[in-house]
């Protein structure tokens, strides 16, 4: 394990102990590192990493060389993969 100094706005880190259920500031930190990892670890997150797309929690947007429908497409199918998820 290692020992970091990091700025963290307090309400944020407040906020975040409220909602997760932690007792500690760094029991806080600890899951919500290891709950965003996980969420980024779905077989969704992997195929859209393969096929370079960026992909996160906002709009979804297909690099560059990839024709309009078939970006629809992929689009369509990575919201069904992480709505599977």
């Amino acid at each position: 394990m290692t020992k970091t100094l990091v700025d963290i706005p307090e309400q944020l880190l407040a906020e975040a102990m409220e909602l997760l259920g932690t007792p500690t500031k760094a029991e806080t930190v600890r899951r919500a590192l290891a709950e965003s990892v996980a969420r980024r670890r779905t077989p969704a997150m992997e195929r859209a990493r393969r096929l370079d797309v960026v992909y996160h929690d906002g709009p979804i947007d297909i690099g560059d060389g990839i024709s309009e429908e078939l970006g629809a497409e992929l689009i369509h199918q990575i919201r069904a993969d992480r709505d599977a998820d």
